[in-house]
């Protein structure tokens, strides 16, 4: 059970359990921090709305969220790691840019896709809440600090650089997600090394590409759901 059809069949049902994992957990955040609007006399006797020594349930919520898309992709990366050790039988480098030298091994590459499958299912939980998805920016700040600082840190810097010009902290959030394909691209080009984290390579810059378009997307929909088809 270690052949190459079988591992596809693993990292298939581990990116399907990644979405599943992060839609079932949107819903069960979404109900246990927001179960009801806060009255008046919920304020009066210190119920629900005193949020006095109480973490605030959007930090709460980022918190899971990120631990939630980092522990899924680590445990994917053992589980395929552990069935499939690179036998005569299996080639251990993924598919995607398997003639680079920068290419990935099959199980770092299953546990990139699984974070990201996490991260979409807090985003889009269809058919459970779809109006009620997450911003997923808690997840990836949490992947990308795990398996590509680099990445993270140009778009940081780009997200407060556009802050601190006037008039374009409106398109910060936009800059910053232009920035992660960018970056990455440029750094499989030039081979960049970080002190942590995967290889950059071909992979990387697709999946960079991927989780750029499902944080797009996202924001798209609220600006559409609040101000109407743009």
């Amino acid at each position: 059970m270690r052949s190459v059809p079988w591992i596809t069949l693993y990292v298939g049902l581990a990116i399907g359990g990644g979405y599943l994992v992060g839609a079932a957990l949107r819903w069960r955040l979404w109900a246990a921090a927001w179960p009801r609007p806060a009255s008046s006399v919920d304020r009066e006797e210190g119920g629900i709305g005193d949020e006095r020594g109480r973490i605030d349930p959007v930090v709460a919520v980022a918190l899971i969220e990120a631990a939630a898309a980092v522990v899924w992709s680590l445990l994917v990366l053992w589980a395929i790691d552990r069935v499939a050790p690179g036998a005569a039988t299996f080639r251990d480098s993924s598919a995607v840019g398997f003639l680079s030298s920068q290419t990935l091994t099959a199980w770092e590459s299953a546990s990139l896709w699984s974070g990201i499958a996490v991260i979409v299912g807090l985003t889009f939980p269809s058919p459970l809440a779809v109006d009620r998805g997450s911003s997923g920016v808690a997840g990836v700040i949490a992947l990308l600090f795990l398996y590509l600082p680099v990445a993270l840190f140009v778009a940081a810097s780009a997200f407060f650089g556009a802050q601190l010009v006037q008039g374009k902290q409106r398109w910060s959030p936009t800059i910053a997600i232009v920035m992660l394909p960018t970056s990455e691209w440029v750094a499989s080009i030039f081979q960049l090394r970080a002190s942590w984290g995967f290889v950059h390579g071909p992979e990387t810059a697709l999946w960079m590409l991927a989780v750029a378009g499902v944080l797009a997307a996202r924001r798209g929909r609220t600006a559409w759901e609040q101000f109407g088809p743009l």
